[in-house]
């Protein structure tokens, strides 16, 4: 039997006019608003870093496959199209999709003027799942059967230069030579990325091989999008492995990541992390200070009882359990109450994006919010641990207390 959690237990507070009983009461609110604070500065930390990712792997794959020494958007060294373990690849089951690419530069003319502008070339085989979430008007093409001139442009492009859906315009391409095409506006993307949004253009991968005089058998690489973690040891090294044991015949082809791409933007999410990590200790001391004053009150006031069970020949360390099971009673039930408002506040931003953000400045126009459980729960246990240790301070005045003295107070 576990004899200072039986007694904790039993500890009543004195009446609802006890100091006690007040002390309590403030103690379950300050704990249950640090946790809810805590947990919900986790989901907007969490969300903002899952939007980014998404619209970022959105426009890359979370992995691309280039030859070395090239950039992703250079089409200066072509590849061949069929390489020996793409079907290896694909069957891996962090792999949600694999697909060919092709990036080249391009001027656009239209009644507005002319712009350098990305042309990014795709096939039927690439993952429609962003862009089709970011369509603001007309279709995404699925750029089978024929070769298509079709091709999708973004929101700001559209508004730069005054172009709608089954608009035509002239595109240019230098290559050795420069060569002319009549592209039709199939749809327009808003994905607020400004990074990409105004320079990008989705097309078919066909069309851009002709512009380039290469045949359909060659492209610049591929992109991976994965349904995990594509930092994760386990699946950069079996990748690194795939493209080692590649066979003699296949182009050397080396992986890039999304994150490696926009430094700044990722460097922006490290400052956010930040700010929870800053939060998180914040409302740790807060809490904890708050606790170590109610559990001081209840020390106080169950003097007489202490010298009691010392008498009756009770250790300090045993004493001291008890009053930090009674502290550790209140911080489960503030722990409750925070969980419970901190899940009701994050799916409330989540469901109904309730709080607007300038794009310009945060990449996205509302602010996110992602419940991930296992986060949630380690924050839990790492904040309940830590307000434990800082219960331990003021749990040492039990070895002060004298049996003989308090053994009289009334």
């Amino acid at each position: 039997m576990n004899l200072p959690l039986f007694i904790a237990r039993r500890i009543k507070d004195n009446g609802k006019k006890a100091i006690s009983s007040f002390s309590n009461r403030i103690s379950v609110f300050s704990v249950a608003i640090s946790f809810a604070v805590m947990l919900v500065a986790l989901s907007i930390s969490s969300g903002f870093r899952n939007e980014i990712n998404n619209t970022v792997s959105g426009f890359t794959g979370d992995i691309f496959l280039v030859p070395p020494g090239v950039e992703l958007f250079d089409n200066a060294r072509p590849v061949e199209k069929h390489l020996s373990y793409l079907g290896k690849l694909s069957g891996k089951d962090y792999v949600e999709n694999v697909s060919p690419f092709i990036y080249t530069y391009g001027i656009i003319k239209s009644s507005e003027g002319m712009d350098a502008l990305l042309f990014k070339g795709m096939d039927s085989s690439f993952s429609r799942t962003f862009f089709e979430s970011r369509m603001a008007e007309g279709i995404l093409p699925e750029f089978k059967g024929r070769a298509s001139n079709s091709i999708v442009i973004s929101k700001r492009m559209a508004e730069k230069n005054r172009l709608e859906t089954g608009d035509k315009v002239t595109a240019y391409f230098i290559n050795d030579g420069t060569k002319a095409r009549r592209l039709e506006i199939a749809g327009i993307y808003d994905a607020r990325f400004e990074e990409l949004d105004e320079k990008l253009i989705l097309c078919d991968i066909r069309m851009l091989q002709r512009v380039l005089g290469w045949s359909e058998d060659y492209v610049n690489g591929y992109e991976i999008h994965t349904n995990s973690d594509p930092l994760s040891k386990k699946t950069e090294y079996d990748i690194q492995e795939m493209l080692y044991n590649a066979s003699d015949d296949d182009h050397s082809l080396i992986p890039g990541y999304a994150s490696d791409l926009f430094p700044n933007i990722y460097d922006w999410l490290v400052l956010v992390d930040m700010n929870f990590v800053l939060i998180l200790a914040l409302m740790i001391i807060v809490c904890g200070f708050n606790m170590i004053s109610g559990l001081l009150i209840i020390l106080f006031e169950r003097i007489s009882m202490i010298g009691t069970l010392k008498a009756l020949g009770m250790t300090n360390g045993k004493i001291r359990k008890i009053f930090i099971y009674k502290a550790s009673m209140i911080v489960v039930k503030g722990m409750a109450i925070g969980n419970a408002a901190a899940l009701a506040v994050s799916a409330l931003i989540a469901g109904f994006k309730v709080l607007p953000l300038d794009p310009e400045n945060y990449f996205i126009s509302y602010v996110p919010a992602v419940i991930d459980p296992a986060a949630w729960i380690a924050t839990d246990i790492a904040a309940f641990a830590a307000i434990l240790l800082i219960l331990l301070v003021p749990s040492t005045f039990i070895s002060k207390i004298s049996p003989e003295k308090t053994m009289r107070v009334k």
